[in-house]
């Protein structure tokens, strides 16, 4: 029993030791090592702590962040890559051009340069190229199942602790790096609800002025603005360099502070910096570096947001300006001489209780394509308003007579034909919809042209089915 623990021992010492080395070659960026080094402690802490250890599940997380990032390092490559490609072939169709200037070139050609261009089927450039693509996107799928299972450990023991213990800043660190692998893949909105779950963590168990809070925010500013939300991300923005600014007060305000502070933010049970001032003195110069990065985007958001509100400010202008009424879609009020109040644009409908009824005379087709004799009635308008002045002028126009000696020409009950509405066909007319620029009509037409209108009696039925009033004197067809 004692050897079997004597082994266990040896085994757990060896793991931890790849554990450091992979860490190591994490910060030298040198992810194959790291990988391998990882994926070997991974395979002996399983053996030694089983699938459910604290040990097994920072083994998991670490693995998976290698794979990660050796995900993004090489699709960066390939961008680079493509980039190089399009810029070297874009070099050599003018140079190309230049040299057959006044050939022509054709589609057979183009086909030429585009097979050209490709790596041939089967090479050994091609078959590479497609290696790398493929291990990039195997290696991203291992990296989310690894940091997956970290993820898993954590949350159960959290909730098994009632959120009193565990590992919550481990947890953090896992939801911010699932919230990088969907950044990766374009997946913003998963993206955000990682970050979200990391900011509520880190703000409960970190000091205020932690540099990790304003580095979560940071990232969540993008995917809001990829999100097409540039307010929110403006918000992220401005609350991580007001975070930045006070972590440089606080680290210029006094060696113990300094130390202090580069100590609270080591993982629980880590041993102290051996030289926390110099490691106070790295992160000064990175945040100072950084927060002339945050200031100009939170200058570029600005302006975004500006552009938008313009915009929205443009729309309501518009709509008011053809009728659409003031904020909360109420029409814009129009005060009258008395003092009441009317509103142009569309206002809700209502019904009319009260009031004369006014002959809209008659249209469109009834019965047998006789015309239809339509009907509406109408609320007073208040006295002295333009409604009620525009319905005294048609009053007075009705009640006009028809034809007497001292006016022969007026229409019979006054009502006028389409020629007299539109003037004589040698005249002007401004009215209705007479065509501009010929002379102007003798002084009798126009009197006749201005005879009240009468409202036309409801029309009778003939045996033919046919309206003995049509419109306007015409006959019915």
């Amino acid at each position: 029993m004692a050897e079997v623990d004597k082994v266990k021992e040896t085994t757990a010492a060896e793991a931890t030791a790849l554990f450091d080395r992979g860490i190591a070659k994490i910060k030298a960026n040198e992810m194959e090592e790291a990988i391998e080094a990882l994926g070997k402690c991974l395979e002996l802490r399983t053996a030694v702590f089983g699938e459910q250890a604290v040990e097994t599940a920072q083994a998991y997380h670490k693995y998976g962040c290698a794979l990660f990032y050796k995900a993004q390092d090489e699709n960066t490559v390939f961008g680079a890559r493509a980039q190089e490609a399009a810029d070297a072939k874009k070099e050599a169709d003018g140079e190309g051009a230049s040299a057959d200037e006044g050939e022509d070139v054709g589609d057979d050609d183009d086909a030429d340069d585009a097979a050209a261009d490709a790596p041939p089927e089967g090479s050994e450039e091609g078959k590479e190229e497609d290696g790398e693509q493929e291990g990039a996107q195997d290696d991203m799928e291992l990296a989310w199942e690894m940091i997956e299972m970290a993820r898993l450990f954590y949350e159960d023991e959290l909730e098994e602790s009632n959120g009193q213990g565990g590992h919550p800043i481990e947890l953090a660190n896992v939801y911010e790096v699932l919230g990088d692998i969907n950044t990766e893949t374009s997946n913003f909105k998963a993206s955000l609800e990682e970050y979200s779950k990391c900011l509520a963590l880190l703000e409960a168990h970190v000091d205020e002025d932690d540099r990790r809070i304003a580095g979560v925010l940071c990232s969540m500013s993008v995917c809001q603005q990829f999100e097409q939300d540039p307010e929110a991300a403006l918000k992220g923005v401005t609350r991580a360099i007001g975070i930045l600014n006070a972590r440089v007060r606080r680290l210029k305000s006094s060696d113990e502070a300094a130390a202090e502070a580069v100590n609270a933010a080591l993982l629980p049970g880590a041993p102290p910096h051996e030289d926390p001032l110099a490691v106070a003195k790295t992160e000064l110069e990175t945040i100072e570096a950084t927060i002339g990065d945050l200031v100009a985007r939170e200058e570029e958001l600005k302006s975004v947001c500006s552009e938008d509100d313009a915009t929205r400010e443009q729309i309501k202008k518009a709509f008011a300006a053809i009728g659409g009424g003031a904020a909360g879609g109420e029409a814009a009020p129009v005060r009258n001489a008395d003092g009441s109040v009317e509103t142009i644009g569309f206002d809700a409908p209502t019904r009319a209780n009260a009031g004369p009824v006014t002959n809209l005379g008659v249209v469109g087709g009834g019965k047998k394509g006789a015309p239809k004799r339509i009907v509406a009635a109408a609320a007073p308008a208040p006295a002295g308003s333009a409604n009620a002045a525009a319905a005294a002028a048609f009053a007075a126009m009705a009640a006009a007579p028809g034809p007497t000696p001292a006016n022969p020409a007026a229409p019979p009950g006054g009502r006028r034909s389409l020629e007299d509405m539109m003037g004589p066909a040698g005249g002007e007319s401004v009215e209705g919809f007479g065509a501009p620029g010929i002379v102007a009509p003798p002084a009798e037409a126009k009197k006749a042209k201005m005879a009240p209108i009468e409202a036309v009696a409801p029309a009778a039925e003939t045996d033919a089915g046919e309206k003995e009033n049509a419109p306007n004197g015409c006959p019915q067809q």
